[in-house]
């Protein structure tokens, strides 16, 4: 057990690093594991600088340790919280008592499990649109030719597309299931945020929508994911979003406090990742 409270060292650090997956854990700045393995050589300084901190005084950071729990269902259509498996951290640290680990390795596992800031992520939204689809209350928009396929919503993270046909039906189901989604929740919808878009629609009805619903009328293309959707890839002006994102990082690269080192490294690592985001969806104009 007294080697688990030993100084860590670089060759320890490193294959911890590398048995993380390349794409996952995002940091605040966006930053994940594959970064740091691109550039272990520059960063591992830094990587084992702030270790050592940790290992002589048992503290992390503020908002290293913030975490989401996503709830799963036991049931289909769960409607309370004892109908999704639980998520226990039980008798820690007296089972570390009575495995005789020591003090100094408890202190850093308490700190680590005690210092954690959880957000539940329940996908009601998801549940409520299905729900009403099925119902036949909300339409959503038929794809496909022998095999349909009905598409009502998108989710990502809180990034949501709601889909379907031009009806007033519709109109009033959006936001009947939207206001019960606050209900449910405890959540608000921005509908200041939001956006009404339509295609191959009077531009008065979708005015009257958008007043019904309480959001804005949006235009195509728009974004979403990061991404203009409805435009045209053939032309320049559908690539000026791509551009402007490439020049808002530069804006902040001109400080005296980035090294040639540093900027060399912002250069190759993140203008080349903007582009190539854009690129694996729609082929840039020759």
């Amino acid at each position: 057990m007294g080697n688990l409270t030993k100084p860590f060292s670089v060759d320890e650090l490193k294959p911890a690093v590398w048995d993380c997956d390349s794409f996952k854990s995002l940091g605040p700045d966006g930053i994940n594991f594959g970064f740091i393995k691109n550039f272990w050589n520059e960063m591992k300084d830094d990587v084992v600088r702030f270790i050592t901190e940790f290992h002589r005084n048992g503290k992390l950071s503020n908002g290293i340790n913030s975490t989401f729990i996503a709830l799963i269902p036991k049931v289909e259509s769960p409607q309370s919280l004892n109908e999704f498996r639980p998520v226990s951290l039980g008798y820690l640290e007296e089972v570390m008592v009575s495995m005789s680990f020591p003090t100094l390795w408890r202190k850093w596992i308490k700190e680590c499990v005690c210092t954690a800031t959880t957000s539940v992520l329940v996908n009601g939204l998801n549940v409520l649109m299905q729900a009403l689809v099925e119902a036949n209350i909300f339409t959503g928009y038929k794809v496909g030719g022998a095999n349909l396929v009905v598409v009502s919503h998108l989710q990502f993270a809180d990034d949501t597309l709601l889909i379907g046909n031009k009806s007033w039906a519709n109109v009033r189901a959006l936001r009947a299931g939207l206001v019960l989604f606050e209900a449910m929740s405890g959540l608000k919808v921005n509908f200041h945020k939001s956006s009404l878009v339509g295609v191959n629609i009077n531009a008065s009805w979708l005015s009257e929508a958008a007043s019904v619903l309480g959001c804005k009328v949006g235009k195509v293309p728009f974004l979403y994911l990061g991404l203009p959707i409805g435009g045209d890839p053939r032309r320049l002006l559908f690539w000026e979003p791509v551009v402007n994102r490439i020049k808002s990082r530069f804006s902040g690269w001109h400080s005296r406090f980035l090294s040639f080192g540093g900027r060399l490294i912002l250069l190759k690592s993140v203008l080349t990742a903007l582009p190539v985001y854009a690129l694996s969806f729609f082929k840039a104009p020759s």
